[in-house]
């Protein structure tokens, strides 16, 4: 019998065999790599998502920190009597209408003379938190307001007003259409994260300040 030398290379079979494994680790490996994207990609989104929630919530705040003692008269207003500070419990009250009122604050050039108090609107429209603003405290129509998306995403929102216990509405009566609430609780959840909660002190400080 013909023996084989130890030089004489690999057998077809060996070749195969050695082709199999090499495809078999690099179907492995792209694989993993495919899943470790995909996890990357899970949690970039995620991040962006809760630093989308995060500015919103800053946003709301800062505008109702700035909340003032003057009627916010929308046209088209919801009462005859324009409020304070007109708020619902949820977006389902008032055909996805949340909250309205006036805040100062509003940044003018040095030695400007002109209005500081801004008319502040939020609104949901299809999951979608939109908060609304123009530079005057009575605008001649909501749809001259500039439009802002806060947040994409929201399954849910809750507000509650603060007064001597919790309410869910203002402004809708004479006892509360002239004066802020104490606080307002806010309660958000999103397609990723549920009751996400925030509770702002109101102090209605500014509330003569009308020029800069």
């Amino acid at each position: 019998m013909r023996k084989v030398s130890a030089d004489s290379g690999f057998t077809l079979i060996e070749l195969l065999i050695a082709v199999s494994i090499l495809a078999v680790i690099a179907v492995s490996m792209a694989i993993v790599v495919g899943s470790v994207t995909e996890n990357q990609q899970a949690v970039d989104e995620r991040s962006l998502k809760l630093a989308a929630l995060d500015n919103a919530l800053a946003v709301i705040k800062k505008d109702l920190e700035q909340a003032v003692l003057r009627p916010a008269a929308f046209a088209g207003g919801l009462q005859d009597k324009p409020a304070v500070l007109t708020g619902f419990a949820s977006e389902t009250a008032h055909g996805g209408e949340l909250i309205r009122f006036s805040r100062f604050g509003r940044q003018v050039l040095p030695n400007q003379q002109v209005n500081r108090v801004q008319a502040i609107r939020y609104f949901l429209d299809d999951g979608k938190l939109i908060r609304a603003v123009a530079n005057q405290s009575q605008p001649e129509s909501v749809t001259l307001m500039h439009e802002l998306l806060l947040l994409d995403d929201v399954t849910d929102i809750e507000l509650s007003y603060l007064h001597e216990d919790w309410q869910q509405s203002w402004g809708r009566d004479e006892k509360t259409m002239h004066a802020l609430p104490r606080a307002i609780r806010i309660v958000i959840s999103t397609a990723l994260w549920e009751e996400i909660e925030q509770i702002v002190l109101l102090s209605g400080s500014h509330a003569d300040a009308t020029s800069s």
